[in-house]
């Protein structure tokens, strides 16, 4: 079944254990890191972008144990670093979503969340992002509509 609301790739998420020490590796191989960005209390996240033109790599690490991250733990216990999963660019999110669901992928959500973000004339706004997430059969499969791009993740 061909996807008519997916229409290309957002951003790649990989996940590691230690962020201060993935975010040097990258530097070494020559990319350009962003400074560290941390997520909301909830999610118990940071993270490290490279940009790459519009698309980027996200480099995300659990740095607060929380029930939000639990998956991201288990998966870091059972499989180790690497890929945790895709974003990819939609014109309409929800069907996305739903798209992949028809797919066989179970969904659960919505879910709610933000993180701080300094702008570049040093005043502290936040980012909102809410969306739905899933899992699916053989992969740890996340789904997240932005409010902003209309991207999925996966």
């Amino acid at each position: 079944m061909p996807l008519k609301s997916i229409v290309g790739l957002d951003h790649v998420v990989i996940l590691v254990r230690d962020l201060d020490h993935a975010s040097a590796a990258w530097r070494r191989l020559g990319f350009t890191v962003a400074p560290r960005g941390t997520h909301s209390a909830h999610l118990g996240t940071a993270n490290h972008t490279i940009m790459l033109g519009a698309d980027y790599i996200e480099l995300i690490a659990v740095v607060r144990e929380t029930p939000r991250n639990a998956p991201s733990r288990a998966l870091l216990e059972q499989r180790g670093e690497g890929l945790e999963r895709i974003a990819l660019t939609t014109i309409d999110a929800a069907a996305g979503v739903e798209e992949i669901r028809a797919l066989g992928h179970a969904g659960l959500g919505p879910i709610d969340f933000g993180r701080p973000v300094t702008l570049p004339d040093g005043r502290q706004t936040e980012a909102r992002m809410a969306g739905r997430r899933g899992t699916g059969a053989g992969a740890h499969l996340r789904l997240r509509a932005s409010h902003t791009a209309g991207r999925v993740d996966c």
